[in-house]
């Protein structure tokens, strides 16, 4: 049996003047925590760390798997002051748990979200991330897929049961390319929670949506990341592609390609934003990468 076990890390922030904000992030621990070989793992925006549970369980006898909540998503706290969910944040989150687990070489797996903060962390600690793989996401995200995103972020819905949370998370998550029964209950286990009324509802703080709270869909733009990608810092790369993905155009993967060294992709076709890296093809191609 692989050996799993969780903590709390305590972070802290200090910006613009305000009180300091502290808060726990939540660590899940997969494999033996004193192999130096690590690999953290980052989710996507209304995901959370269970999400990797079947591909830790595989890479967990040659690493020490570590996939993180997300402040404001799953088993990590939620804050009050609902600006501080963006990537500044995200980052310097993860600058500090890595100070205090004393890590000098990481190896990092995200997805969407959790890939743009993976590049964020490489700018600030160049050197740290060894291999890396970006789940269906890259150096540019179109509005349109900004303007979905910003239309089901903010819906809280609750449900009477379990079947009912699942029959809305098939309609919600059709994308991932979730096949079996077994992972659809896993997914639908660690994403809802009972709420005071009872009812079933996300692990996830709605207040994450802030950023497009207010927002004029029209006003919406591409997000261009193309100058931070030039500081982006790895040994070797490997890139996701999900043939069906809104969020990542080949354009963007060849551009990828063209400009940095070291860059592999593999792309799963008839998926779309973002895999859910639950099926055995997915986790030889993770488990390929990070092992060879």
């Amino acid at each position: 049996m692989v050996n799993y076990q969780k903590e709390h890390i305590t972070v802290a922030h200090n910006k613009d003047g305000k009180p300091p904000l502290v808060y726990k992030v939540a660590l899940h621990h997969w494999g033996d925590t004193d192999n130096e070989q690590k690999l953290i793992c980052l989710h996507g925006l209304t995901r959370n760390a269970r999400d990797f549970d079947f591909v830790a369980k595989a890479l967990a006898s040659k690493f020490h798997v570590i996939a993180i909540d997300v402040v404001g998503r799953g088993e990590s706290d939620w804050v009050d002051d609902k600006l501080y969910y963006n990537y500044d944040t995200y980052i310097e989150d993860m600058v500090q748990i890595i100070s205090q687990l004393k890590l000098t070489k990481i190896n990092l797996l995200g997805t969407s979200m959790g890939g743009v903060i993976g590049m964020g962390l490489s700018i600030q600690m160049p050197g740290l991330i060894d291999k890396m793989v970006l789940n269906d996401i890259g150096t540019f995200i179109p509005r349109s897929a900004l303007v979905r995103i910003a239309k089901y972020i903010t819906i809280m819905p609750e449900f009477n049961s379990f079947q009912e949370a699942k029959a809305f998370f098939k309609v919600i998550l059709v994308n991932f390319g979730i096949k079996e029964e077994q992972h659809w209950d896993h997914i639908v286990t660690h994403s809802t929670k009972l709420n005071a009324s009872g009812k079933l509802t996300f692990v996830y703080d709605s207040g994450i949506a802030v950023v497009f709270q207010g927002m004029d869909p029209d006003k919406i733009e591409d997000v261009n990341m193309r100058e931070n990608w030039e500081k982006v810092n790895f040994n070797k790369l490997m890139v996701i592609h999900a043939e069906k993905s809104d969020i990542l155009f080949p354009d963007d993967v060849d551009y990828m390609k063209k400009s940095k060294p070291n860059i592999s992709v593999v792309t799963f076709s008839g998926v779309g934003h973002a895999p859910a890296l639950v099926n055995e093809y997915e986790i030889k191609a993770v488990y390929d990468f990070f092992v060879a």
